[in-house]
Formats: structure tokens, C-alpha cells, sequence
């Protein structure tokens, strides 16, 4: 136990004199659910919830609000932005038809599409988008129109994904283990069939990626093959891999150079499937740190189709279905390296115009822009659950009995704020508090700065009751305001005898 004290003590919070507070730094590390509670570092976190972490704070995510409305719908499904070579286009599935709804949704196509879900790529200013049900379409920035392609022996809305690779455009099919791959910089055309299935184990593929000079596919069974070259030349096998099952079609996301695919215990990068990894998550270094917790999604959830997801402004976005209506997603921020999970946006994928993010209803005819302070005019919850930390050592009860947030705020905020003790997670009984009415930032010694005068703050200290040797953090904010930052928060305590 000595071992464990000594090592769970963490260095930023020195033992405090009797009667005096301490910080409790943001979890800038974002979440970590792959590791015991005991485990965790000073700052993850237990719990992320509608906040992210970055340069060293959590900042409360953007809010939602309306953008257009399709009239009929009764979802909005597959979003996506055709990067024009004057203007860009915010499309939209739904009711059966494409629409632009870049400004008032305009619809491109008659109501003849059975699905409103697309797996699109963009190749020589044309957009392509196929579904394996219905006939594949392109779009050149006004017009859609059927692709052209054709290949021996296919069904052409059979052709499940597509993904471009070089200067080629793959296609997986539906149920099938053999893919497809069209002519040299081409968007139409007649297609050659590769046969991936004499050399594969079994199942059908479901993502075709690029990674760096190779080309990927990954197998239903998690089985995954890696080729080098060019299929018309210098096509060779590099690799066969085992990885746990993928989560549906198109379960790949690049990220930069990154290959991330959705499995059934984890996001896992294809550099720990080609390294014979695939299984153990602690190798997957800060990707896996949300395994137990996207594990039980899976279970949860896995059942439902249109998992989907979107790399942008420096975040991965993975969209879960909950239900026909609602999703949740789990977001990683590549920069701070940390995870934490969005709720309330019911979003069915996001797509990414002018550096805002827009997204579709899962529920409705609805479309969305991710902006703003509040969730169609209600307070965005956002929840945190800090990590434990041992302010008296793991020997010596501590009586915790105040606590303020160190947070910068634009607007109206309420908060409940609680601690928890000794890796009990309690319910959040708190009251809940005025925090800030018109904006506030940091108060007193080292957190004043110049922006701390834009607001007044309505909250210093707040009774809390607490007795146990560790100690973290339990808040739930009630936010309407456009920027919302947590920096830290101050605990008062007193030793209250050794164990």
C-alpha cells in the first residue's frame, strides 16, 4: 500500500497546510476508461461529457441550431460538402432525394433512392456516392447524374463503398469478398474486378483505405490485407493481419497519416494491426484510452447501422446510433491527445463548410450547424468526473469542505458542484448555483489575468461535504453561454486523522 500511496500521489498537488486549498487541475488528458479508477493520472478524467479538452482546460463544446428544413423528411441522413472550384456545397439525404442545402434546400434528384445513407468520396471535382441498393450517382458541383460506371458480371448499385486510393477509386460490394477498382484518374468507366477472396480466410469485405504507399482492405471477419503497388502492375500482398471484428461498413477514418478503424472493443490504428497488436489495447497508446467504455457501445448498440465518421478541425468525430432518433458520438481531439463523449445532438454524421460543422436529424428533416452556446435555446449539461488524487497521502482522511471553479465564462452558467471520495462515484445531489451571469473569469492570485474582467463572477466558494483520503471533482454545468473554460478546480481541506 505504501508503493500504491507513494505513487498515486500526484506531484502537482503538494500536501496543503491544515485548512488550506489546493487545485485540482482540468483533466487536459481528456478521458480514460481502459484503465482501473486507481490508475488514472492527475489529469484524466473519469467522465467527459459534452466538454473536450485543450491547451490545458476543458472548453464546452459548440451548441446546435437550426440551419434549413427539409420539408417531408423524416430524417436527415448522409451529410457532405462537394469542394467546388468556385464554391463549395452542403448536400444532404433525405426523403429519398439529394438536396443542397447550402442555403434553402433545393432538390438535385427526383424521390427514386430507396436509403438515405451514402458512402461518398471526391476525385476530379466530381462527388460519387454509392450505397449498395441503389444506383450510384455523381455530382459536379450542379448537376447529379448516374457514374457511367459498369464492370463484368456487376450490379451496379451493388457497389457498397468507395474510396480513393492513388490516383484510383475502389469499390467494395455488398456481401461480397472481391472488390472493384476503376481506370487511372478516372470517374467513369468500366470497372475490373479484383479477387480479394483467394486471399482471404472468409466474409466480404467492408472498407478499401490508402496507408501511405499501400492499399488496405479489411474483412468482416477482422481479417486485414495490405497490398503494395498498383493492381494493373506491381500489385502485391505485404501483409495479412488479424484485428477484432470492424463496426459495419466503412469503418475506417484517416487521420492525417493515420489509419483509425471502428472495431468491436476499440478504435485501433492499422500500425498496431500490422504489428500483430490488434488485441492488446494498451498498444494502442492514448486511441484506446475509451475501450471499456466504447466495448460496452458496441454491445449496446452495435446492432444499428450508420456508424459513421468525420476527421476535421483537428478532430476525430465518431457518430454512434443510440436509437432510430438519437446518437451520441466520441470525440478525440488530435492535439491535446484526449477523448470525451457529445450527447443532446442526436446527429446522424457531420460535414464540415467553411469551418463550421453541419449535421443532420436523425430524427427529423432537420439541418443543423454545430454553433452557438445552447441546444436550440436549452442550457448544454455538461458533466465531469475528475480523477482521484491523495492530498494527505493514502493514510490521512482529509474533511473537504469548500470548493470553487477556476473557469472563464461569456454568459449565463450553473453549476452543481460535489466531490467524490475514496473511487466512489456518487450521484450528483448538489443544488445547483449561479456560476456566471454575463461572463467571469479566474478570481484571485495566479488565475487573474486581463480577460478576468470581462464578466463578473456570481460564485466564489461552495459548501461541499466530504471525508475520505482521495479526492476528485464532480460538476455539472448547465451552460448557455458561447465560451465556457474550466481551468481548475479549488478544494479546502483539513486532515481529519490517520487511518
Amino acid at each position: 500500500m505504501a508503493r500504491l500511496g507513494k505513487r498515486f500521489r500526484p506531484r502537482e498537488y503538494p500536501r496543503p497546510a491544515p485548512g488550506e486549498a489546493f487545485p485540482i487541475l482540468a483533466p487536459a488528458m481528456g478521458m480514460n476508461t481502459r484503465d482501473s479508477v486507481s490508475a488514472l493520472q492527475p489529469l484524466e478524467a473519469r467522465l467527459i461529457e459534452n466538454m473536450y479538452s485543450d491547451g490545458g482546460k476543458l472548453i464546452i463544446r459548440k451548441g446546435k441550431a437550426a440551419h434549413q428544413t427539409i420539408a417531408g423528411a423524416d430524417s436527415c441522413g448522409t451529410m457532405w460538402t462537394h469542394e467546388g472550384v468556385a464554391d463549395d456545397v452542403l448536400l444532404a439525404a433525405a426523403g429519398g432525394e439529394i438536396w443542397d442545402v447550402t442555403g434553402a434546400p433545393s432538390a438535385l434528384t427526383a424521390a427514386t433512392y430507396m436509403l438515405n445513407n451514402w458512402c461518398i468520396e471526391q476525385f476530379n471535382d466530381t462527388t460519387i456516392a454509392v450505397n449498395g441498393t441503389d444506383t450510384p450517382w455523381a455530382f459536379d458541383g450542379s448537376t447529379v447524374v448516374a457514374t457511367g460506371f459498369s464492370g463484368a458480371g456487376l450490379t451496379i448499385a451493388n457497389l457498397r463503398t468507395i474510396k480513393l486510393v492513388g490516383s484510383r477509386l475502389w469499390f467494395t460490394e455488398e456481401g461480397s469478398a472481391d472488390v472493384w477498382y476503376g481506370g487511372l484518374n478516372a470517374i467513369t468507366g468500366v470497372l475490373t474486378k479484383f479477387q480479394l477472396s483467394q486471399e482471404t480466410r472468409g466474409g466480404y469485405c467492408v472498407g478499401i483505405y490508402p496507408y501511405r504507399t499501400y492499399t488496405v482492405f479489411i474483412m468482416s471477419t477482422g481479417e486485414v490485407v495490405t497490398y503494395s503497388g498498383d493492381p494493373a502492375t506491381t500489385f502485391a500482398l505485404a501483409d495479412n493481419s488479424d484485428s477484432p471484428r470492424p463496426v459495419g461498413y466503412d469503418p475506417g477514418l484517416l487521420v492525417g497519416n493515420d489509419l483509425i478503424i471502428m472495431t468491436e472493443i476499440s478504435v485501433i490504428p492499422y500500425e498496431a494491426i500490422a504489428a500483430g497488436l490488434a488485441f492488446e489495447t494498451s498498444a494502442f497508446a492514448s486511441w484506446s484510452k475509451i475501450s471499456k467504455s466504447w466495448e460496452v457501445d458496441f454491445n449496446t448498440y452495435g446492432a444499428l447501422t450508420q456508424w459513421t465518421t468525420l476527421y476535421a478541425k483537428g478532430f476525430a468525430i465518431f457518430s454512434i446510433p443510440t436509437d432510430t432518433g438519437t446518437s451520441k458520438q466520441w470525440v478525440y481531439n488530435t492535439k491535446s491527445k484526449g477523448w470525451a463523449f457529445y450527447t443532446n445532438l442526436n446527429a446522424f454524421n457531420f460535414a464540415e463548410l467553411d469551418g463550421d460543422l453541419y449535421f443532420g436529424d436523425r430524427g427529423a428533416g432537420e439541418v443543423y450547424t454545430n454553433t452557438g452556446g445552447t441546444d436550440l435555446g436549452d442550457p448544454i449539461i455538461a458533466e465531469l468526473r475528475g480523477a482521484f488524487v491523495y492530498p494527505y497521502g493514502n493514510k490521512v482522511n482529509g474533511q473537504y469542505t469548500l470548493a470553487r471553479l477556476n473557469l472563464n465564462s461569456s454568459g449565463s452558467v450553473t453549476a452543481q458542484l460535489q466531490v467524490d471520495v475514496d473511487y466512489v462515484t456518487s450521484g450528483m445531489t448538489a443544488p445547483e448555483v449561479a456560476i456566471s451571469s454575463s461572463g467571469s473569469g479566474p478570481w484571485d492570485g495566479p488565475w487573474d489575468g486581463p480577460w478576468g474582467e470581462d464578466g463578473v463572477p456570481v460564485l466564489l466558494w461552495h459548501k461541499i461535504r466530504g471525508l475520505g483520503k482521495a479526492v476528485a471533482p464532480a460538476i455539472k454545468f448547465h451552460s448557455s453561454a458561447d465560451v465556457l473554460e474550466l481551468f481548475a478546480t479549488d478544494i479546502l481541506a483539513a486532515p481529519a486523522g490517520v487511518l
